[in-house]
């Protein structure tokens, strides 16, 4: 566990891990949507005619997701702060701001939609594509979140020994510090069981896709089993930064609860369009 992942020679200038694990994460699944998108267009006269616009598909849809993620953060500390009786320091939290996931995805969706407007792409078919290697790229991003100690669980009382103790440059430790130690307190390994959970997903995506019955069904099955993971291990998340309104929910649980409402209201939709709902 290091913030620093290395210090560049000669220059002495130091490298983010979060951003490292982040880049590596943003190529491999860059590498893996070209690997899908190479094999479809092999089959599929659709495709072929696209196959040179996928790069920059993806950048746009990364630089959306790059956005939405900051943008969400900032949001979150306005809020905060307002609730907090705090005056918000725009020009500070811009630069020291983080990335909130589900701004990611909200900011990488949105982009991508539009450029599939814009340059004649089956969004849909598309969005099956991507889900693939989003929980791969989440899973490999929680690995930045380790290094740094963002993103921690709550202080474990029973079953310390399982927890994890993060060093006093982390941000953890600043929440809960064991000065004694000069470690802080154990904590829940959230990054970890959110990192597994991702592939758990990834696995069922994958059976999913066996039979799948609709453009754009894996991004729907992606959305309801991760908003419901998420729901779930927000009770054990630590960072107070992240948000938690009326006492009870924290950001990504209320946004967890719109996605899984808003797509039951969209298959609602589609299901009586479709004929289904009876005379």
């Amino acid at each position: 566990m290091n913030p620093i992942f290395f210090y560049v020679p000669i220059l002495n200038l130091p490298l983010n891990s979060f951003f490292i694990f982040l880049l590596i994460s943003a190529s491999i699944g860059l590498e893996i949507c070209q690997i899908q998108f190479r094999f479809i267009s092999s089959s599929s006269p659709l495709f072929k005619n696209i196959i040179h616009t996928i790069h920059s598909y993806l950048y746009f849809g990364a630089i959306g997701a790059i956005i939405g993620a900051n943008w969400l953060d900032l949001l979150i500390q306005h809020l905060v702060s307002i609730h907090a009786f705090q005056k918000p320091n725009l020009s500070s939290s811009i630069w020291q701001g983080g990335f909130v996931y589900w701004g990611g995805l909200i900011g990488f969706l949105i982009f991508f939609v539009l450029y599939s407007i814009r340059a004649h792409i089956p969004c849909r078919f598309s969005m099956d594509i991507i889900s693939l290697a989003i929980p791969i790229c989440h899973s490999i991003g929680r690995l930045g979140c380790i290094c740094v100690g963002c993103c921690f669980g709550n202080p474990m009382i029973k079953f310390n020994h399982l927890g994890l103790c993060y060093p006093p440059s982390s941000f953890a430790f600043e929440s809960f510090p064991c000065h004694l130690k000069q470690i802080s307190y154990p904590l829940f390994p959230f990054q970890h069981i959110e990192a597994i959970s991702s592939l758990a997903i990834l696995g069922i995506l994958l059976k999913v896709y066996q039979y799948k019955s609709f453009n754009g069904q894996l991004m729907y099955v992606y959305v309801i089993l991760y908003s419901t993971v998420r729901f779930l291990l927000e009770w054990v998340r630590g960072d107070a930064e992240r948000g938690i309104f009326f006492s009870i929910f924290s950001t990504s649980q209320l946004l967890s609860i719109f996605f899984c409402l808003f797509l039951l209201l969209l298959n609602i939709i589609s299901f009586r369009k479709n004929g289904g709902g009876g005379s």
